[in-house]
């Protein structure tokens, strides 16, 4: 008899492709740097801040997303632990800090409400708020000797289009003098399209990364802390696509080789993508040619009643 083609359920079995940890052994994982977490938590948020809740909340966010999944283990452990450095929260309502995946490699960043908590840590400092600006709101604001800043949002109806986002800082013992910062909606745009991880945050806490924007830039000059400055520059590098400095134990050119392999992925993920697009012909009007070019979109409206965005 001829030989017949096995029959499909005797057919050798593919193995699936993994394409990321498991839950159980990202905790697994997670757990052997218990002791370390626990080292790392600052004396103030030990009470809250144990190492169970800080694995609890690593193995959430880990749960919750798939492209968390996908990251090098090494670099969602790291990021952990920045945090826990730093005694905030990673993924909570709090909106302290967020495990951000960026190709492979997950980077910590801080929100604006984590920046506060920090700031107000400081003895020097009384409260810090962040808002942000919309059309129908009454504000001015003036900076040099005789500095004001005057907010009143709209109560009634639709605020319109944000315009704007400041932020405050009231200085222990001289409430009276203020420190403020205000951005407008065109310089944070700018800001934004530079991050290298615009669509991933941006899209999800737009309202958010606006408060932080100002909030950000005007604690680099407070110096109110050893604390704020580090979650600041964290932030910077995260944003810039920079490798975070490692703060568990990694084998020597470890780390180095993690990143400049996921940037090499990522710089030849974007050379394919820019080869699609180049590929498609190009749009011809109904003669066969090219059509004319379109006019230049109006200014924006907005720009102007943030006049002084250029002065921040």
């Amino acid at each position: 008899m001829a030989n017949q083609p096995p029959r499909p359920s005797q057919q050798t079995a593919q193995p699936r492709q993994q394409t990321g940890m498991t839950v159980k052994g990202f905790s697994e994982g997670l757990g052997k740097y218990a002791g370390l977490l626990a080292k790392l938590t600052p004396a103030m948020a030990s009470t809250y801040l144990t190492p169970e809740r800080v694995m609890n909340l690593a193995v959430s966010a880990f749960m919750r997303s798939e492209e968390l999944r996908a990251c090098n283990m090494l670099s969602i452990v790291n990021s952990v632990a920045l945090a826990t450095q730093l005694g905030l929260e990673c993924n909570t309502p709090l909106g302290h800090a967020y495990l951000i995946p960026y190709k492979k490699v997950c980077t910590m960043q801080p929100g604006y409400r984590g920046l506060i908590h920090l700031a107000l840590q400081s003895p020097r400092a009384h409260s810090v708020d962040a808002h942000v600006v919309y059309a129908a709101d009454d504000f001015d604001y003036q900076y040099g000797s005789e500095r004001f800043l005057h907010h009143k949002p709209a109560r009634k109806g639709d605020r319109g289009e944000w315009q704007a986002a400041y932020s405050i800082l009231d200085y222990r013992g001289k409430a009276d003098t203020p420190t403020f910062l205000v951005m407008g909606r065109t310089e944070i745009e700018e800001l934004r399209k530079k991050s290298s991880q615009t669509d991933k945050v941006w899209s999800q806490w737009a309202d958010e990364m606006r408060r932080k924007t100002p909030t950000k830039r005007m604690l680099k000059y407070c110096e109110l802390s050893f604390a704020v400055a580090r979650a600041v520059g964290l932030d910077d590098e995260a944003e810039g696509g920079k490798m975070q400095e490692p703060v568990i134990e990694i084998p020597p050119g470890e780390w180095e080789d993690l990143m400049d392999n996921e940037r090499q992925e990522g710089e030849e993920e974007d050379r394919r993508e820019g080869q699609a697009g180049s590929s498609a012909p190009p749009a011809t009007g109904n003669g066969g040619t090219p059509p004319a070019p379109s006019s230049p979109p109006p200014p924006n409206p907005y720009s102007s009643s943030a006049r002084n965005a250029d002065k921040c």
